[in-house]
């Protein structure tokens, strides 16, 4: 499934600011593209237009198959907070957005693959905020969407825990490989996981870069080729990623 951005203008009302304007984006099947920008530059209301959640002012959202006729994609969603339901177990909140007579088996085969197969019984307050996160992203995984949309997915967990977070996302997208749009304000972040990164401005959000990460994966953050296009980009465009670049650790 491809998908095709063309949007002229939104705003959150027609009076209103500017959000977004002149974002066109064409994507491959099985793409991994992140978005990245400073905050405000209207990323997670891309996504939400995207989703469908939000009609777009002045565009237009479509998704083709191989054979570019529309489809109406199935969707997957990871927010930036996990937003489980308190009262359900963990293999329950995943089982809630299945609705077939396995869902409980199949909740139960996530939870294996993202280490909380033990966990299964436990309701949210009684797991850490990583493991949440894992739930949250093994439930995403269960529908096996053809588009996978994760705004912020690992914000403000620490480095180990997004790390084990982020292989374990690869593993899920190898079986069906699934479009996803990926938001982050982490520049390090971006080239760890996407096949393909657009850089927005501020305000109003409007792509400015949009480069190739064609680096083997998997990928870590401490990765020497990371590390060496991160320098490279840095050095070839400044007055873009000056705003972006906000990872000050020793290059």
């Amino acid at each position: 499934m491809k998908l095709s951005v063309a949007i002229e203008e939104h705003r959150y009302s027609p009076r209103g600011d500017v959000v977004l304007r002149d974002v066109a984006i064409d994507t491959k099947a099985g793409e991994i593209v992140t978005l990245v920008g400073p905050s405000g530059a209207g990323k997670s209301t891309l996504l939400n237009i995207i989703g469908g959640l939000i009609k777009p002012l002045q565009g237009n959202i479509t998704f083709t198959d191989i054979n570019d006729k529309p489809v109406q994609p199935g969707t997957g969603y990871v927010f930036q907070s996990p937003r489980l339901m308190p009262w359900l177990s963990a293999r329950d909140n995943i089982s809630l957005v299945l609705d077939n007579n396995d869902s409980n088996r199949i909740a139960n085969e996530l939870l294996e693959r993202v280490g909380l197969l033990d966990s299964a019984d436990k309701f949210s307050g009684q797991l850490s905020g990583g493991m949440q996160r894992r739930v949250a992203l093994a439930r995403a995984f269960a529908v096996r969407p053809q588009l996978l949309l994760m705004d912020e997915p690992f914000v403000s967990l620490d480095q180990p825990t997004a790390e084990l977070l982020r292989s374990q996302m690869f593993e899920l997208w190898q079986a069906d490989k699934p479009l996803v749009i990926f938001v982050t304000h982490d520049f390090n972040e971006a080239l760890c996981v996407a096949d393909r990164v657009i850089f927005f401005s501020a305000n109003p959000g409007t792509p400015v870069l949009e480069i190739s990460v064609d680096l083997p994966r998997p990928r870590s953050l401490d990765d020497d080729n990371i590390r060496q296009l991160r320098r490279t980009l840095l050095a070839e465009h400044p007055d873009i990623l000056r705003g972006i670049e906000h990872n000050r650790d020793t290059l």
